[in-house]
């Protein structure tokens, strides 16, 4: 292969790069958005539906029929207080989250115990 090939050959992959930059731009952007934005969308039963960002809070509250659940920023460092002030609570790796099971007034204990704590949706 002589130099002028070699050329050909480069120009053609810059070519290709381009070409294929210019159209993953766009799609990079609407990504970037989404992450800025922190929209997060769950499909639940066909409907989508906005679920809260979690990471933007240092603590949040949400919980089933049967368990609660704490999420945030802070729940690793909260976690000897949430163990000493919830019995029986444990780590939901599913979640990501601190789960107890609901018992009566667990939302006065939760807002007394951790007075920044939000309920999540």
């Amino acid at each position: 292969m002589d130099e002028h090939n070699i050329s050909q050959i480069i120009e053609r992959l810059d070519k290709i790069e381009q070409s294929i930059n210019s159209k993953l731009d766009p799609l990079l952007d609407l990504l970037q958005t989404v992450v800025k934005t922190s929209l997060k969308k769950t499909a639940t039963n066909g409907e989508i539906t906005e679920t809260p960002n979690i990471e933007a809070h240092d603590l949040m509250y949400t919980f089933d029929e049967e368990n609660v659940y704490i999420l945030g920023k802070k729940t690793y460092d909260n976690r000897e207080l949430i163990k000493t002030t919830f019995k029986g609570s444990s780590w939901n790796k599913e979640k990501s989250a601190w789960t107890f099971k609901i018992f009566e007034g667990y939302e006065k204990i939760l807002l007394e115990v951790f007075p920044n704590i939000i309920k999540g949706q």
